[in-house]
């Protein structure tokens, strides 16, 4: 993920504006990366796999799940 100023002096994320989701979606909006989510879980089953043990890996929510995340974290 990548957030910066674009030349606007906008906050962006991965080159949306995050003023431009808030006016779309309201706020508090909360975004998620959803490539470096992937990745991440990536990371997790290359370290496991060849260790013999069992595993699952999950993503874990306590205030907050939303049916795409839970799609998406199996």
């Amino acid at each position: 993920m990548t957030v910066k100023y674009n030349q606007n002096g906008e906050l962006t994320m991965d080159g949306i504006s995050l003023k431009t989701i808030a006016q779309s979606f309201g706020t508090p909006t909360i975004v998620y990366d959803e490539l470096q989510i992937r990745e991440q879980m990536r990371r997790y089953h290359r370290a496991f796999k060849d260790s013999g043990l069992k595993y699952n890996i999950s993503y874990a929510s306590k205030a907050f799940t939303c049916l795409q995340m839970v799609k998406t974290g199996g």
